[in-house]
């Protein structure tokens, strides 16, 4: 039997908030076998869809021009459901790999929130086996710990060891910013609200905008059709995050 490796990567585990919920209101029922109909359309629901299409093009966009053909940015993905599992390798001696890591998280996270969808996830990093076949490895165990454990609110935590290591290496340069924490946890999460350092300062103020009028409303919506007070507390964590954003970055 031939010998399996871990190998070092950053894991990122997500779960996307509310997929499951919008997958139950579809309307799909289990039905009798001797019933069903194999030639019936069946529609992924259309938010479901938009979803999954927003990943992909983050995934494929990160492929393509994530790295350099020295050094290219390869992301393992898998879904399955409202999970959502990326994996990049390790190298301690190309520190770029940090910030690229950082901006796709953002991303998704961002791609995702035009769909009126919220993450909540974690950032590990250690040994770890992923192919298109299959995952397993502490490093996956501890991101979903962070994900399942400490997140708890709609943020993408990044472990202590990882944040530590993105300051001894400056790895983040001018994008040091892109980690925040907020109510003295002392977690850092990706802040992906936020305005890029970079880029064209018109076309980023515009993007900006557009984002967090899409985080407003997704906190109205969220606010005032929710009777849950554990959903609502989610919430409530991140109009502050938003509140948080909007002040250092006036509108």
């Amino acid at each position: 039997m031939p010998r399996m490796n871990y190998s070092y990567k950053y894991v990122l585990f997500l779960d996307i908030l509310g997929w499951s919920a919008e997958i139950n209101t579809s309307g799909y029922k289990k039905e009798d076998p001797a019933k069903i109909d194999i030639t019936q359309k069946m529609d992924v629901p259309e938010k479901i869809a938009a979803g999954l299409n927003a990943i992909q093009r983050v995934v494929r966009n990160f492929r393509k021009n994530g790295g350099d053909s020295l050094h290219p940015f390869t992301p393992v993905v898998q879904q399955f459901s409202d999970s959502f599992i990326a994996s990049v390798p390790f190298n301690k001696d190309a520190t770029w790999i940090e910030a690229r890591v950082v901006a796709f998280c953002k991303e998704v996270a961002r791609e995702l929130l035009k769909e009126k969808f919220l993450v909540r996830g974690g950032i590990s990093l250690g040994p770890l086996l992923h192919t298109e076949e299959m995952i397993v490895g502490p490093a996956l165990v501890w991101a979903y710990e962070l994900e399942s454990k400490v997140a708890n609110y709609p943020r993408i935590v990044v472990d202590s060891e990882i944040a530590r290591w993105f300051n001894i290496t400056d790895s983040l340069g001018d994008n040091s910013n892109w980690l925040m924490s907020i109510d003295g946890d002392n977690n850092q999460f990706i802040d992906y609200l936020s305005p890029d350092p970079d880029g064209n300062g018109r076309s980023q103020k515009s993007e900006y905008i557009t984002r967090m009028e899409l985080a407003r409303g997704v906190i109205n919506d969220g606010l005032h059709s929710l009777v849950d007070q554990k959903i609502k507390a989610k919430y409530e964590w991140y109009k502050k995050y938003y509140l948080a954003v909007e002040k250092a970055n006036p509108l």
